[in-house]
């Protein structure tokens, strides 16, 4: 692969141009990740909105209605519905993990098997949450296993 950077005081937004024989499953998850860095969602905490990069939440949770966004240390609402999330995000990191649940995937730092056919993942944070196994083949398909 061959990487060519132009620096230019006269370039007033970055441009990002790609060129290639085919498009390979690598080369769709780095065009992934370019596109989740700039991505913005709105969230709220106490009336007040904040722009939260996509690249800094760990997941997205519904609860009694209402839809949540986790980074490491804040907790958000927003008014986007668990589905529209899904569909903001299905060429990225992010994947639905149960009704209720998008979880990036850049954010987990392991699935344990539990008793029961559960299953537990660990986020970088230490927190774990449930994966339905029902989402486990979209989740494999995103981990390329």
């Amino acid at each position: 692969m061959k990487i060519t950077i132009e620096e230019s005081k006269d370039i007033e937004e970055t441009e990002i141009h790609i060129k290639c024989s085919a498009i390979t499953e690598d080369l769709s998850k780095i065009i992934a990740a370019i596109s989740l860095y700039d991505n913005i969602v709105v969230g709220v905490i106490d009336n007040t909105s904040y722009m939260i990069k996509a690249a800094d939440i760990f997941y997205f949770e519904t609860i009694d209605n209402r839809v949540f966004i986790y980074t490491e240390d804040k907790t958000y609402e927003t008014m986007l519905k668990i589905y529209e999330i899904e569909e903001k995000f299905k060429s990225t990191s992010f994947v639905r993990i149960s009704k209720s649940a998008v979880v990036n995937l850049r954010k987990i730092s392991s699935i344990q098997r539990k008793p029961y056919s559960k299953l537990i993942a660990e986020l970088i944070n230490g927190e774990k949450i449930i994966i339905s196994r029902h989402y486990m083949p979209d989740i494999a398909a995103k981990l390329g296993i």
